[in-house]
């Protein structure tokens, strides 16, 4: 009996002494098993490649980006370029070289093409009819004072305005402004370039990469044609000088 009772006490004190071992490699309750580890990863994976989707998705719900009011901002640049060029007085008579004089009238300012109509007389000649014969000495006063360099003549109820022929200072001089006109008319179109990668910048996310890329690319071809039709314009008036 007190054999027994020997042996039970020595297995009892070598259980109690591998105890602290036993514990320390024992896996704790809240470690996570390598699948429950792939779920959760697969799960995290799967929701930022939801997120992504939906992203791309409402992307691609967006409407594209709408080129043609740049377009028509674009083409105002070139008309208004065409239109400041065909003030320039060129040696013979054109009727646009008057349309911007100004001339006092009832308080205010008005265009000469407000109260008169413009003609071509001869080559050389312009030939204004004011509506009212009144304003005959005020209209030529302007003419005068425009800096065109020209000399109205009364004649009956009208104004002859001889045009003449320019000299190769005049010319120029001339061609100084074409060019100013141009750069004038090349920075308009830079500042729409901008306007236009300013609205396409505000749209934000709305807009896929691959749409941003192709409506940056668009306005750039945009703005240089324009810069291009610029230089066409100015060296096509330059060449009638």
């Amino acid at each position: 009996m007190s054999s027994l009772r020997f042996l039970l006490a020595r297995a009892h004190a070598a259980l109690n002494a591998a105890a602290p071992s036993l514990l320390s490699r024992a896996k704790p309750l809240h470690a996570v098993s390598p699948f429950d580890a792939g779920r959760l990863y697969s799960s995290k994976k799967n929701k930022k490649q939801k997120q992504s989707d939906d992203a791309d998705a409402q992307a691609g719900d967006a409407e594209p980006f709408d080129l043609e009011p740049w377009q028509k901002k674009s083409a105002t640049v070139l008309d208004r370029l065409t239109a400041d060029l065909a003030t320039l007085r060129l040696g013979r008579a054109n009727p646009a070289v008057l349309h911007n004089v100004t001339i006092p009238h009832k308080n205010r300012t008005v265009n000469l093409t407000q109260i008169a109509d413009v003609k071509l007389k001869d080559p050389q000649t312009l030939l204004v009819l004011p509506h009212d014969e009144e304003l005959l000495s005020a209209i030529a006063k302007a003419i005068r004072a425009s800096q065109l360099g020209l000399n109205p003549i009364e004649e009956d109820k009208a104004l002859k305005v001889p045009i003449p022929r320019l000299t190769q200072d005049a010319r120029d001089q001339l061609t100084k402004q074409c060019k100013d006109y141009g750069e004038k008319a090349k920075s308009a179109a830079r500042a729409v370039r901008h306007d236009a990668r300013e609205s396409l910048r505000k749209r934000g996310a709305s807009v896929s990469g691959d749409e941003t890329r192709r409506a940056e690319k668009a306005i750039d071809d945009l703005a240089n044609k324009v810069a291009k039709d610029v230089d066409a314009v100015v060296k096509a008036k330059i060449a009638t000088l």
